[in-house]
C-alpha cells in the first residue's frame, strides 16, 4: 500500500508540472462529440470527445502546421489515436485509451500517437491500453525530428472488462514509446518528468520495454519514473545514442537493457525495490554505457 501511495504522489507531481491546481487531463465541460477529427488548418482545437466507436480508421489526423490539440479524450478505436504529419504541433492535456486492434493472441498495431512530426511537443497527457505502442515514430520509417515529451503518464495493465477484441484481464501493449528511423537520417527526442508503468509479462510479445529506443535516434531521458516494467529502458543499435539522467527505477527485470553497439551515458540514477538488474547487455555486446561523474 505504501508503494502505491508514494507512486501516486510522484505521478501527480509530474503530471502537474509542479502546479498546485493544474487543468484536468481530458475534456472540459460540454465537449464536442465526434467519431473522427481531421485537422487540415493551423489553429487551436480544444475540448473534443473523439469516440471512434470501434472503427479501424485513425481517430484524429493532424495534416497542418502550427496546431494545438488541447483538452481532448480519444478512445475506443481499432486504428491510431492521433496521427501527426505537420510541423510545430502541440498535444496537451489529452487522454487516449482503448485503441485496440486484433486480439491479445493476434494483436494488430493501434498506437496512441504516431506519424512523422517535425517539431512536436506532447505534455500533460495520459495514454493507456493501446494494442501497439503508446507512441511510435515512424511506423513507415519516414523522417521525424525534434519531439519533446514531458509531464505525461504512459501505462497499461490487465483490462478491467472486455474491450473490442480483447478480454478482461488481458494486458494490451508493446511499448510506451518505440522509435523507428530512416537509415540515413537522425531523429532527436527529449523525454522528461514522465512516468512509465505496467509494461511487463504476460504481454503481447517478448522483451516488453517501457521505452524502446532503436535505430538512428539521439535521445535524452531525464527525471522520469519507471515502475513495474519488464525492461524499463531498452536501447538498441546500430546508431542509438541516449543520455539518461535523474531517473528512478523500481520493480523491473532490468532498469536498462543495452543491445549491440548502442551508446548510453548515465547520471544520477536511483534504483529502488525489485530491480533485478541495473544494466543488462544483449546482442553483439558492443554497447557502451558511460557513467558521468
Amino acid at each position: 500500500m505504501e508503494r502505491e501511495i508514494v507512486l501516486a504522489t510522484l505521478v501527480a507531481f509530474w503530471l502537474q508540472g509542479g502546479a498546485a491546481s493544474p487543468p484536468p487531463i481530458g475534456t472540459l465541460a460540454n465537449p464536442r462529440l465526434t467519431n473522427h477529427l481531421d485537422i487540415t488548418r493551423p489553429g487551436v482545437y480544444e475540448n473534443y470527445l473523439v469516440d471512434a466507436e470501434g472503427r479501424e480508421q485513425t481517430a484524429v489526423t493532424i495534416r497542418a502546421d502550427n496546431v494545438v490539440l488541447r483538452h481532448c479524450e480519444i478512445r475506443n478505436g481499432r486504428g491510431e489515436g492521433i496521427d501527426v504529419h505537420g510541423k510545430d504541433v502541440t498535444i496537451e492535456y489529452v487522454r487516449i485509451h482503448h485503441m485496440l486492434a486484433g486480439t491479445f493472441r493476434k494483436p494488430v498495431d493501434a498506437h496512441g500517437i504516431s506519424g512523422s512530426p517535425q517539431g512536436l511537443t506532447i505534455r500533460h497527457c495520459d495514454i493507456s491500453y493501446c494494442s501497439g505502442d503508446s507512441i511510435q515514430f515512424d511506423p513507415a520509417r519516414g523522417q521525424w525530428n525534434d519531439v519533446v515529451i514531458e509531464h505525461s503518464r504512459f501505462w497499461t495493465g490487465p483490462l478491467p472488462k472486455d474491450a473490442l477484441g480483447f478480454r478482461k484481464g488481458q494486458r494490451p501493449g508493446e511499448n510506451a514509446l518505440d522509435t523507428k528511423t530512416p537509415k540515413d537520417r537522425t531523429a532527436r527526442l527529449t523525454i522528461r518528468s514522465s512516468t512509465f508503468q505496467g509494461f511487463r509479462q504476460p504481454a503481447q510479445m517478448e522483451n516488453v520495454a517501457a521505452i524502446n529506443l532503436k535505430e538512428n535516434v539521439h535521445a535524452r531521458v531525464e527525471d522520469c519514473i519507471f515502475d513495474d516494467n519488464e525492461h524499463s529502458l531498452r536501447v538498441r543499435g546500430p546508431d542509438a545514442v541516449v543520455d539518461l539522467r535523474g531517473c528512478s527505477f523500481a520493480h523491473c527485470g532490468s532498469a536498462l537493457r543495452v543491445e549491440d553497439d548502442a551508446r548510453v551515458s548515465i547520471e544520477e540514477l536511483t534504483f529502488g525495490e525489485g530491480v533485478e538488474q541495473h544494466v543488462e547487455y544483449a546482442g553483439k555486446v558492443r554497447a557502451r554505457v558511460v557513467e558521468k561523474k
